[in-house]
């Protein structure tokens, strides 16, 4: 048998002391990747980009389930789109939309934000932005442990 702990101390106490322990990480792993990103500037006040990325997990260890897991804990595909034009010297209009792959818990899934910004003076910046306006929430990242998942909300 394997064990995942090692034991660094010992404080002792009545009716029982404390036995310190460290966590052992028994995994390895190798991860590959990429990404790409493309800009085009059809007018010198609109700028659309598109984005992807690529992220290959491979771990071994034991055991073997907390190997499988942490593979499965990060997107293996992620791609975004973004337009940000601006209308005046002082004011633009932004917006993205982008789709993260499933993880572990968590299905595939895309969302939208968009935000307006004006400049009134060279040192202040006033915006209002919705986030994830696709969805009224979705989950993006599943909890450790078997705790629930939180959700994301739609916000402004």
């Amino acid at each position: 048998m394997r064990y995942f702990w090692r034991i660094v101390g010992y404080i002792p106490g009545t009716p029982m002391g404390i036995l310190i322990t460290q966590p052992l990480n028994t995994l390895r792993g190798e991860s590959y990747g990429g990404e790409a990103m493309l800009t085009f500037t059809p007018t010198d006040s609109w700028r659309l980009s598109a984005g992807y990325s690529l992220l290959l997990l491979y771990a071994h260890g034991e055991p073997a389930s907390a190997a499988e897991e942490f593979e499965r804990n990060a997107p293996t595909h992620q791609a975004v789109l973004r337009s940000s034009f601006d209308f005046a010297r002082r004011a633009s209009v932004n917006a993205q939309l982008r789709y993260v792959d499933g993880v572990r818990a968590v299905r595939a899934y895309v969302t939208a934000d968009v935000g307006l910004s004006c400049r009134p003076l060279e040192n202040l910046e006033l915006s209002i932005v919705g986030q994830n306006l696709l969805d009224g929430q979705h989950p993006e990242q599943s909890s450790p442990l078997g705790l629930p998942t939180i959700e994301v909300r739609r916000g402004f």
